[in-house]
Formats: C-alpha cells, sequence, structure tokens
C-alpha cells in the first residue's frame, strides 16, 4: 500500500509541475520541454543523469522559493532523500 501511495503522490506531484510550467508565464511550453519529456507517457521513467539535472533546472526556474512548493525534504528508510508534502512527513 506505501508503494501504490508513493506511486500516486509521484504522479499527482509530476502532473503538478507539468502544469505549472504550462502556465507559469515565463515562456515555457509543452514544445519547449526537452525531447525526452513526453506528458502524455501514462509510464514515466525515473529521471536519472542529464536528464534529472535538466528536470532540477525547470525546477528551479518555476520555483525560485528553493523549497519545491512547500515539499518538505525528508530521509527514507534507504538513506534516500525525498521531497514530500507536509502531510506526508510523519510516515518517514
Amino acid at each position: 500500500k506505501m508503494i501504490e501511495q508513493e506511486f500516486k503522490l509521484t504522479m499527482s506531484t509530476t502532473q503538478n509541475v507539468l502544469a505549472v510550467g504550462k502556465t507559469a508565464g515565463n515562456g515555457l511550453m509543452s514544445s519547449n520541454l526537452p525531447s525526452y519529456i513526453d506528458e502524455t507517457d501514462p509510464d514515466p521513467t525515473r529521471a536519472e543523469g542529464a536528464a534529472l539535472r535538466e528536470l532540477h533546472d525547470m525546477l528551479k526556474q518555476l520555483d525560485t522559493s528553493e523549497n519545491y512548493g512547500g515539499l518538505v525534504r525528508v530521509m527514507d528508510n534507504q538513506g534516500k532523500f525525498l521531497w514530500v508534502h507536509p502531510q506526508f512527513v510523519g510516515e518517514y
């Protein structure tokens, strides 16, 4: 169930990031997204390497608050850092 909840949160976050990118008013439109980002893909892949760096740069452009829209940085059981909504901090 936890994996399913994390997957749903990831999908929701991805959809929200894409929606913000479309409406941010800073000229970032779907046609300007990197070729490897397909917002219609029902099975997105994990961002690694250059794709992850480019995603990080895009997020910095869209959210200058440095906290990714109010997300909180937490560490999971495996020692990996995640950015989660404040209501889910207690799960980590």
